[in-house]
């Protein structure tokens, strides 16, 4: 939870008010600065990024796609939901 002044964390709010536990394995706590990964894309509180790895996976799929450009209008449809001008660019030459 964010507080005024900080973080704070209370495991308790989430038994008590909610009735959720947390996995001790697959919980990870990080400032927001530092962006969330989610469905390919790296999300801040002011902007989102495609992540690194579905950028290389989708210039591995357009240089390697012998489609009549059907690949290249999908991820530019991508790419349209986040900060992606540069990305744009760089497809856009690529694509047949």
């Amino acid at each position: 939870m964010l507080a005024r002044g900080g973080f704070f964390f209370k495991p308790d709010f989430l038994w008590d008010e909610l009735r959720l536990t947390l996995h001790p394995h697959k919980v990870s706590i990080g400032t927001v600065a530092a962006g969330i990964d989610f469905l390919g894309w790296v999300h801040f509180p002011d902007h989102r990024v495609l992540r690194t790895v579905a950028k290389r996976r989708m210039f591995r799929n357009i240089t390697g796609s012998e489609e009549d450009g059907a690949v290249v209008r999908s991820y530019l449809g991508l790419m349209r939901h986040g900060n992606a001008e540069k990305l744009w660019l760089r497809v856009e030459q690529k694509g047949p």
